[in-house]
């Protein structure tokens, strides 16, 4: 958009072709940045999806291997408040 404003303003200037050449290099060179940086993001966050999941299928099975071993597991209940307490403690 501000090529096309510089390049309306004054057409027929041989002056203005560096100064354009300047400015697309430019906006090139963020839109790499931009999408580089975008990438980035997108992939930590699969990452971090793909961690938070296999946590809970892990705890999952572990907890049904403790519970047909005949291990005591706490309930979800129980779980919870002891995750709210230790919240409260580091807050």
């Amino acid at each position: 958009m501000l090529l096309e404003v510089i390049a309306s303003s004054r057409p027929d200037s041989p002056a203005d072709a560096p100064l354009l050449t300047k400015i697309g290099g430019l906006t090139m060179r963020m839109r790499r940045v931009i999408r580089a940086v975008s990438s980035f993001v997108t992939q930590l966050c699969v990452a971090l999806v793909k961690a938070v999941v296999m946590c809970a299928v892990v705890g999952l099975v572990l907890v049904t291997i403790m519970h047909s071993m005949g291990v005591p597991v706490p309930n979800i209940h129980e779980l919870l408040r002891g995750v709210s307490r230790l919240a409260d403690v580091l807050s």
